[in-house]
Order: C-alpha cells, then structure tokens, then sequence
C-alpha cells in the first residue's frame, strides 16, 4: 500500500469487531479520525483495559481491506521486552483475527528475507538491524508502551520509518523529566479516567491502605540523591530504607490485610528483593523472588506456577511493572519510594484486572506513594504531561483542552457496584471493603499458643531419656557423659559424647575377658578388644543406641504434631522463644535457605524433621546387652 490516505481510512472505519468493548471501538474509531489529518498519534489507556486487543483489531482491519482491494499494507509494532513480544504474538494469532507474523528478535535472524505484513519487533533488536530494512515500507508503525518512544533508540525508529501511520499506546503518558511526548506525537486520545471503568465493570474495586503524610519513613527521604531520570538512586534509596526505624512492616501489613492472597509486591534492588522473601518465607508464606537475574526458564516457571496458584507473593524488581498480565492478582504492595506517577500507575495497574470470583484488590502502600501521586483512581491531567513543561502557549491551550474535554460515557458492565465507606488505616475504597483484624502479631500468636507446649514436652522427655540412658547409666568404675542440645531430635550427638574410668587397671583387666560384636558376612561374631579406648567406643556406641531407639519411640507421637506446622512457623517460633542463636533457630535457617525454587513452601510441614534425621532400624550393637526400661 503506498499510502493510507481518506478514502482508505473510511472504508477501515466502517468494519465492524463485535469482540471489542465499546470504549476500545470508540478509540479505535478515533484513532483513524486523527490520522485524517496527522500521521502520528498517541492513545491513552488505563493498565488492563485491553490496549493491546484494540491495536491487534486495528491491524485486522487493514488484514481485511488487503484481501478486499488486493493492496498489501505491511505494519510493525515495536515493543522493549520478549514478554511483550510473546504477548503481542499471543494476540495477533487469536483464532478472532489467526494474524500470522514475522519477528524481529535476537532468534530469529532471517525475517527481514520474506517477512509478513506483520512483524512484531524487539526495539533492541531492531535498533542493531535497522539497515536491513531500509528498503522496505511500512504503512503503519505501532509503539507499545509508547513512554518510553523518547528513548534514543525508539527515536531512530520514528525518523527512520517516518512516512508510515504511527500509533503509540500506553497507559502512562508521561515521563519523569517531564519533557513531553508531543515531541514524537501529534495528537494525543485520552481515554475515561480509571475511576469510569471500575464504574463501569472493566477494571477492580480496590481497598487501599497506607501512612499518611506525617510518617517517619519521609524524614530525610529528599536527602537520597538522584539518578540520571530524576528518581531515587537505587544505591541511596537502599542506603536510607535499610533502616531499621523506617522499614515498613511489609509482611506484617500482609498478613493484616491481605493474608492468605496471591500478589505482587515491589522492591528497591536484589538485597531488598531477598529479604523481603525470605521474610514472608519464615511466616510460611509461599514467597518467590524474581530480579534481573534470575534465569529465563526459571522465570517462566515460577510465573506459570502463580498463575497456577501455587506461589501466594512474588517478590520482585521492576520485572511486573509492563505488560504482565495475570487478572486474578489480589493485592500489590509498594515497597519502594519512587518520584515516577509513571512507574506507580504501571505498578498498581498490575492489580486492576477483573477476573471471575475477584471481589477487589488490596493496594498495600507502605512507602506512601499516594501522598504523591494521589490514588489510583484520581483523575490525571494527561494532557499537560503530553505537551510537557516547556510547552508553548499552543501547547498549553492544547493540553487545557485535552484536560477539560468530557470522556466518552462508557456503557456499565456491571450496574450493580455500590461504594463502600473508609475505615481506619483505610485510604480509599472503591467497592465493598473488609478489613482482615489479624496482625502479624495476633497471627503468630494464634499458633504460638498451641505450638508452645509441643515444643517443651519434647525438649521435657529428651531430657528425661538423656538423664536415664546416659549420664545415669550404671557401671562399675565407668561414666558416661555429653553435652545436651535442646534439639527436637538429636539432643546428644554422639560426637560429644565421653567414657571415663576412675580405675583403668580395672578397666584393662575387665575387657580381657570381654568381647566385641562385629559382623562378619553379616552374620554376628565376636573379636577380643584392642585396648581401654576401644572397648570405651564400643560400650558408648551401645549405650547410645539405646538412647537413639528409646528417644525415637517417645518422640513419635509429638513428632506427628508438628506436621500442624511449617517450617518457617517453626522457625519464627524459635526465634522469638529460645533467639536467633538457639541451636534449632539456626538449624532451620540452615534449612529454609537451602530449599530450592521447587520447594512448596505450604507443604513442608515440621515432618522434615524425621526425614532428614532418620533413626537406623538396624544396629549390631543393640544384639549384645540388654537393658532395663
């Protein structure tokens, strides 16, 4: 197609996509009205309003017109991440519209040989291989997540395709410095404010807690320096919230408000990432981490396993703040003070999905963002973000008129949605609100009641059998002794354990007339005694072998109990009863951090215990004496 000009555009405009919303029709419809009069425009949807569905719609229509009038119109779309691309992918090959496509990405090398009219594009790959398409046309060029078009690399790509139709779609018109997007867009298409949809039924009701203005977190927040964007250095950030006085108590506002429900929480860095998971891990919580570098295969795997429901938190860096699209996400919990609205509308967006049986999502805003950039929901002034802050008077009335234009009344998906009303804590409600009472205190407190007693009657009876079958162990001219752990299976490992002797001329003269089991062939047989030392060894593996069968009987039944109870309960209890220094404590820190990325959280029960302590059922010691209970 050589051009897109009036008359092609009202044949597209009168196609008709019953799979659309009626506010994505709307846009669409507007979309081929601006491109009457300009090439490039820039469209603006909310975080889980279906942009991508409506960009895909737009391409079908010229998919239609080709085979209509025979006149092939050749489109890129262009986007920064593979998720992206396999999304976008996902989409276009949607048996509504079966759109095949050729990419452009470090795989596949060859597409510009006979590439598709559709190619969905990587914008770091397409930077590096530009000159392989020099030759060829594009009718119409698409931007995902068109904020980031000022980047030097989209910038290139809009000069060097710069006859095509452009469109640029995001949800975040805006950018950090402030310098607008008129400079790649000529006109820009507001779409209703987020606060219509979820009128209307296409985006979640949301509860949202956090701090108020006046709260410690900000004392010395405008020190942290800034980096090249103009938000917080990660260095510094990290450097002033690592602080003990002003970390929020993130799991502890979890288990709160939002206990028991599957989302997202956003971190400052890789530090920030692991100590948050594994905070969550030590309350049993079902918490995966996922940084930049965490393997690409590893990745998916633990993505596929949220959606799944198997994973309750994913802990994570900048990774879900784009195109991540998991509807039934129930809360999102903001961990890291930023100075981009950007970033926060794409972070709490994550949340916004409807999805069937999702009442609302729970907005856990720890680091206060809203005393910032106001509430999801509030009403932004796009247009003066689009122009930018150098605008010209041109600009500014532009952007006025942009900001004042009454939105496009969107018809209700569900007329039935009533308003909730705030409670304590509780900032902003936009449907049916309850709040969850238990604290991170009442909520360890529940198990601590019950698990208490457990714990010390094990500790009571190992001590008991340590007592009985060790240190009061009776033979003549000989004791016995170790150094007791409290440990809930092995409290007296055999290592420590000592033989003495107040007469070994006794002794010597004792075990001349004794002998040792031994097996032979595996059969039982009996050999003389080397010296005093190895009949003390002989006699202490005995008596310990009677102690290990003794203990592990009387354990069985209080052992069992423990199954009531994961690891990380047992190791928050440990903590706060016997400190971080208790031989258990640190047993099951051990343990927690060797677990790998396979281990359900859920399902490791305090049974652990047994399998990675087994009692041998077989010991030729045992044959040799008999002992009185």
């Amino acid at each position: 197609m050589e051009i897109i000009d009036k008359s092609v555009l009202d044949i597209v405009s009168q196609y008709v996509d019953n799979g659309l919303r009626d506010y994505q029709a709307h846009n669409k419809t507007e979309i081929y009205e601006k491109w009457k009069s300009t090439n490039s425009v820039l469209l603006q949807m909310p975080t889980g309003t279906g942009k991508t569905r409506l960009f895909v719609s737009l391409i079908n229509d010229f998919k239609r017109y080709s085979e209509e009038h025979k006149d092939r119109a050749n489109i890129l779309i262009i986007t920064h991440r593979k998720e992206l691309v396999e999304q976008i992918t996902k989409e276009l090959s949607n048996p509504d519209y079966g759109i095949n496509c050729s990419l452009i990405t470090p795989e596949e090398r060859y597409s510009h040989w006979s590439p598709k009219p559709v190619c969905v594009a990587s914008i770091q790959t397409l930077s590096r291989r530009m000159y392989k398409w020099k030759n060829y046309h594009f009718d119409i060029l698409i931007i995902d997540e068109a904020h980031h078009s000022r980047g030097k690399t989209y910038r290139q790509a809009l000069k060097f395709f710069k006859d095509a139709k452009i469109l640029g779609v995001t949800a975040t018109p805006y950018r950090l410095n402030d310098v607008g997007l008129a400079l790649e867009f000529d006109e820009l298409i507001v779409s209703p404010p987020v606060k219509d949809f979820i009128e209307a039924g296409w985006l979640s009701n949301y509860d949202y807690y956090s701090i108020d203005e006046y709260n410690k977190l900000y004392d010395g927040l405008e020190n942290v320096p800034l980096d090249s964007y103009g938000d917080y250095s990660v260095t510094g950030l990290w450097n002033f919230c690592k602080k003990d006085r002003i970390r929020a108590e993130i799991v502890g506002s979890y288990l709160k408000y939002a206990r028991g429900k599957k989302g997202i929480v956003y971190t400052i860095n890789k530090a920030h990432n692991f100590q948050l998971c594994s905070e969550f891990r030590r309350c049993g919580i079902r918490a995966y981490g996922i940084d930049s570098d965490t393997n690409a295969d590893v990745r998916k795997d633990i993505v596929e396993k949220f959606r799944r429901g198997e994973i309750d938190v994913l802990c994570n860096v900048n990774i879900f703040t784009e195109g991540f699209d998991c509807p039934d996400v129930e809360f999102i919990q903001l961990a890291r003070p930023t100075k981009s609205m950007g970033l926060y509308l794409q972070q709490v967006g994550r949340g916004l999905r409807v999805a069937p049986g999702k009442e609302k999502v729970i907005f856990l805003d720890c680091v206060g963002l809203h005393n910032r950039f106001g509430f999801p929901a509030s009403k932004r002034m796009w247009g003066k973000h689009f122009v930018g802050q150098s605008a010209t008077d041109f600009g500014r009335e532009y952007a006025e008129k942009v900001d004042s234009a009454h939105p496009f009344e969107m018809g209700n998906r569900n007329p039935d949605l009533s308003e909730g009303c705030d409670k304590i804590t509780l900032l902003e409600s936009t449907g049916i609100n309850e709040i969850i009472e238990e604290s991170k205190h009442e909520y360890l407190t529940g198990f601590e009641e019950n698990l208490k007693p457990i714990i010390e009657n094990i500790f009571m009876i190992n001590r008991q059998l340590y007592d009985s079958c060790i240190e009061g162990f009776e033979e003549e001219h000989m004791s016995y002794k170790s150094e007791y752990k409290e440990d809930l299976i092995n409290p007296c490992p055999f290592y420590l354990m000592k033989a003495e002797t107040d007469d070994l001329d006794f002794m010597n003269e004792k075990i001349k007339k004794e002998f040792k089991p031994v097996l032979v062939d595996g059969e039982i047989d009996y050999e003389e005694y080397q010296d005093w030392n190895d009949f003390a060894l002989t006699r202490m593996k005995q008596i310990y072998s009677c102690f290990k069968k003794k203990l592990s009987n009387a354990q069985s039944n209080n052992l069992s109990l423990l199954d009531e109870y994961t690891v990380g309960q047992l190791r928050v209890f440990f903590e706060k009863y016997y400190g971080s220094d208790h031989n258990m404590t640190l047993k099951l820190e051990n343990f927690c951090t060797s677990l790998n990325s396979d281990a359900k959280w859920k399902d490791v029960k305090g049974s652990w215990l047994l399998r990675r302590y087994p009692v041998k059922k077989k010991d030729i010691y045992g044959y040799r004496i008999e002992y009185k209970d």
